[in-house]
């Protein structure tokens, strides 16, 4: 439950604090300070540490494939079932590797996936800001000019 919670508060968070980065006037000037842009830097905050893991993950899945070759090739060539027997093997003796491995493979995917979605709000959520900024301007505008 705290889970969900978490990432529906990074998925709103992303966008606010963009606008708390480089908030608009009601005019549509940007008012940007030095300050780094939090909502890209919060995506990026979760993305990049994804992308990190699954480095590390394909690392380890490559000794994952190499511990398996290596015991594919001890096998007899008249064994029957070598590729299950190759597995069985290869956890047998490095299951850390296998455990490991499948562990970091998926938190690298929803690490990136939930990063990719974050910038996706941000970026949709300064369009339809800016959208409404330009149309409250070009309202004014016509207003004044009645």
């Amino acid at each position: 439950m705290r889970s969900r919670f978490l990432v529906v508060a990074l998925l709103w968070a992303i966008p606010g604090l963009s606008l708390a980065a480089c908030p608009y006037d009601l005019h549509g000037t940007a008012t940007c300070a030095t300050l780094p842009r939090f909502g890209r830097a919060l995506g990026d905050f979760i993305t990049f540490p994804g992308l990190f893991l699954g480095a590390f993950a394909a690392w380890v899945d490559f000794w994952t494939v190499a511990h398996f070759v290596e015991a594919y090739r001890a096998l007899p060539a008249s064994a029957t079932d070598a590729v299950t027997t190759a597995v069985a093997q290869a956890y047998a003796h490095y299951p850390y590797t296998f455990i490991v491995g499948l562990l970091t493979t998926m938190l690298s995917v929803q690490l990136l996936a939930l990063g990719i979605l974050a910038l996706q709000a941000k970026r949709y959520f300064e369009e339809i800001f800016t959208l409404g900024i330009h149309l409250n301007r070009r309202i004014i505008e016509l207003a004044e000019t009645e």
